[in-house]
């Protein structure tokens, strides 16, 4: 059975946030044991996600772990409201959620900066290795199965600089 959309949105307890002009509302993602919640910075809308918190634990008998939890908000977001949605939750309030699984939260308007950690990881990974000790085919199965996997996952997330490209595949060649 299911629901037109207009019926749909009567049923929402609360709204979900666009990430982009003309993309759809996102109101949850989930992760392995992590749960991400969107909605946007307003006493009633936090009000609601806090009775859908308690409606999950009372329902299935798990509680959430509000000292691992933390909240962000929108750069633009007025203090006022970020700190009545932190006395809602009673979890702090993270600053400098830069990243989540690795991965860049926020967008910059500088890829390279926001990507530089894939550079630096590669970097350190190199210098950890005395690459004198390998043999030709060694350093091949280290640069396929360990460096070049580091931004593989990125990659499949996010369209990184061809110059951070470049110059990871740099590093690999005076290896």
């Amino acid at each position: 059975m299911g629901f037109s959309r207009k019926a749909w949105s009567k049923t929402r307890l609360f709204k979900g946030v666009k990430v982009a002009r003309g993309s759809p509302m996102i109101s949850h993602l989930f992760f392995a044991d992590d749960s991400l919640l969107f909605f946007r910075a307003t006493l009633q809308d936090s009000l609601q996600v806090k009775k859908c918190i308690q409606a999950y634990e009372e329902a299935s008998g798990q509680a959430v772990n509000f000292e691992k939890s933390a909240i962000t908000f929108c750069p633009s977001t007025d203090s006022r409201y970020s700190m009545q949605i932190q006395r809602v939750f009673g979890i702090p309030i993270a600053r400098g959620h830069e990243l989540y699984l690795g991965l860049p939260t926020f967008s910059l308007r500088s890829k390279r900066l926001q990507f530089a950690s894939l550079r630096d990881r590669v970097f350190k990974k190199i210098n950890g290795w005395n690459s004198k000790l390998f043999l030709a085919g060694g350093k091949e199965i280290l640069i396929k199965a360990v460096l070049q996997a580091i931004p593989n996952y990125a990659m499949s997330c996010f369209k990184i600089p061809i110059s951070l490209c470049h110059e990871i595949e740099q590093l690999c060649a005076k290896l």
